[in-house]
């Protein structure tokens, strides 16, 4: 589980990064910027799974 979980927090984060890095010219800010929430919300989940409770 944390192996995924790991891949989850890189493959999101740096979709994120991507996102974030082309939102000042993106042509529909507002759904980019919906989609960065999106995945910040994925990353937080992921990173909630890797931390033992």
């Amino acid at each position: 589980m944390a192996v995924l979980s790991t891949n989850l927090v890189a493959s999101r984060t740096r979709q994120l990064a991507d996102m974030i890095e082309t939102l000042p010219v993106s042509l529909a800010p507002e759904h980019q910027y919906e989609r960065c929430c999106e995945l910040l919300e994925q990353v937080a989940i992921a990173l909630d799974l890797l931390v033992p409770a």
